[in-house]
């Protein structure tokens, strides 16, 4: 967890996943190798779950940055870093493969904010890093990388 705010009233400035998010704070989640199909749009689908009493704000806005190494994964320069403005779930993303059979990298980072249900006391900005390995290949019939996130209730201390 980033961090904890309270209070009734919540003001959200520059939410940034780059430089909220650092390596230390993002909770990094290794993901099981993805096989995808070649030559084919495809989508990363974003599944966030949170504790009862709790909900994604829409007053604060999502916030990721997606970058890949090796070859065969196409993203839009507007869909690799991006805001998204009380964002309905599963946050989908656009990609594209490549014919041919390629590995690649794939690195999501995430931040987002969840509050209390009656949006009083407790709100969490919670940074994630998801690494996914992928295999594109014309034998796949697949074209989405499902990552999911369980928020949980917030520690104060």
């Amino acid at each position: 967890m980033l961090g904890v705010l309270c209070g009734l009233t919540l003001t959200w400035h520059d939410l940034r996943a780059d430089s909220h998010a650092s390596v230390d704070e993002a909770e990094s989640i290794l993901v099981a190798l993805h096989t995808v199909q070649a030559a084919a749009p495809g989508r990363i689908r974003i599944d966030l779950s949170f504790p009862p009493g709790y909900h994604l704000t829409a007053r604060a806005p999502l916030h990721y940055d997606i970058t890949s190494s090796g070859t065969g994964l196409h993203l839009a320069a507007s869909e690799r870093t991006g805001e998204l403005t009380a964002p309905s779930l599963p946050v989908l993303l656009p990609f594209q493969t490549s014919s041919g059979t390629h590995h690649v990298t794939l690195h999501v980072a995430l931040t987002f904010a969840y509050c209390r249900e009656d949006d009083r006391g407790v709100c969490v900005l919670q940074p994630v890093r998801w690494q996914v390995p992928l295999h594109i290949t014309p034998d796949s019939k697949t074209s989405e990388v499902r990552l999911t996130y369980a928020a949980q209730v917030p520690v104060l201390q």
